[in-house]
C-alpha cells in the first residue's frame, strides 16, 4: 500500500473515533458549539471523500493502463508462440534435409566403393596373366596399327579412371558443401528459436508481474470503495446531526425568547402592581389628611 493511500485512510479512522452521536445540550451556547464542531467534521469528511475519490481515480487509471499492457503482452506472446511453432517446423525440415543428405552420403560412399571395385577390375584386366607395365603393352604390339589400338585402349582406360576419380572428388566436395551449409542453417535456426523462447519467457514473466500488480490494485480499489461508502455514511450522519442541531437551536432560541417575553411580562405586571400599590397608598394618605383637617 502506498503512503498516499495510507494518508487517505488515517483521517477516516480519526473521524470515526472522534464522531459522537446526536445529543442535545442544555444551553444555546452548547448547542451552537456542537453545531460548529459538526460542521467542522463535515468539512473534514468532505475533504477525505475528495481525497478518496482521487485515489480511486488513480487506482482505476493504473488498472486500465496495466490491463492494456497485459492485452498487448498476450498478443505478443501469442505471436511469439506462433513464431516458435514455425521455427520448430523449419528446424524439423532442416533436420530432415540433413538426414536425407546423410543418406545421400551413404549412397555416394557405396557408389564410390563400386567405382573403386571397377578401377580394380580394370587394373586386373590390364595386368591379366601377370605384371604388365604400360611400356610392355606398347612394345608388345605386333604392328603399328596394333600399337595404335593398344595405345588408344590404354589411354581410354586411363582417361576413364581419371574421370571416375574426378567425379568421386566432385561428389564428395558437393555433398560436404551441402552438409556444411545445412549445418550452418540449422545452427542459425536454432539460434533464432532460442531467442524466441527467451523472448516468450520474458513476455510471460512481464505478463505475470502486471497481473499481480492488477490484483493488488483491484484489492486497493475495493478497499477504497468500501472506505468511500463509510465516509458517505458518516457524512450523511453529520448532515442529519447538523440539521437536528439547527432545529434544536431554533427551538432553544424560541424557548429563550418565550422565556424572555414571559419575564418581561412578569416584570411589567410587577411594575404595574407596585405602581397600583403606590397609588392606593397615596390615595389613603390623602384621604387620611383630609379627614384630619
Amino acid at each position: 500500500m502506498s503512503k498516499r493511500w495510507q494518508k487517505g485512510f488515517i483521517p477516516v479512522m480519526l473521524l470515526t473515533m472522534a464522531f459522537q452521536p446526536v445529543s442535545y445540550a442544555e444551553t444555546l451556547n452548547e448547542l451552537q458549539q456542537q453545531k460548529q464542531q459538526t460542521e467542522m467534521k463535515q468539512n473534514e469528511l468532505n475533504s477525505s471523500l475528495e481525497e478518496n475519490d482521487e485515489l480511486l481515480d488513480d487506482a482505476t487509471s493504473q488498472i486500465d493502463a496495466l490491463t492494456q499492457k497485459v492485452e498487448k503482452l498476450s498478443a505478443e506472446i501469442t505471436e511469439t508462440a506462433s513464431l516458435i511453432m514455425r521455427a520448430n517446423e523449419t528446424l524439423a525440415k532442416t533436420e530432415q534435409a540433413i538426414d536425407e543428405l546423410e543418406q545421400s552420403i551413404d549412397a555416394l560412399a557405396q557408389k564410390i566403393a563400386e567405382r573403386d571395385r571397377l578401377l580394380a577390375d580394370r587394373a586386373r584386366a590390364i595386368q591379366a596373366g601377370g605384371s604388365v607395365s604400360y611400356v610392355d603393352v606398347i612394345l608388345g604390339a605386333n604392328s603399328f596399327a596394333d600399337l595404335i589400338d593398344r595405345f588408344t585402349a590404354v589411354n581410354t582406360l586411363i582417361e576413364a579412371d581419371r574421370s571416375i576419380m574426378e567425379q568421386q572428388q566432385q561428389d564428395r566436395e558437393q555433398i560436404e558443401a551441402q552438409k556444411e551449409e545445412l549445418e550452418e542453417q540449422r545452427q542459425e535456426e536454432q539460434r533464432q528459436k532460442t531467442e524466441l523462447v527467451v523472448l516468450n519467457d520474458e513476455l510471460t514473466e512481464q505478463k505475470a508481474e502486471n497481473n499481480a500488480a492488477i490484483d493488488s490494485l483491484e484489492a486497493e480499489q475495493a478497499r477504497l470503495y468500501e472506505q468511500k461508502a463509510m465516509l458517505e455514511e458518516q457524512y450523511s450522519e453529520a448532515l442529519t446531526l447538523s440539521a437536528e442541531l439547527e432545529q434544536a437551536i431554533i427551538a432553544e432560541q424560541a424557548r429563550l425568547a418565550e422565556q424572555a417575553r414571559l419575564a418581561e411580562q412578569a416584570r411589567l405586571a410587577e411594575e404595574a402592581r407596585l405602581a397600583e400599590e403606590a397609588r392606593l397608598a397615596e390615595q389613603q394618605t390623602s384621604s387620611y389628611t383630609s379627614a384630619t383637617l
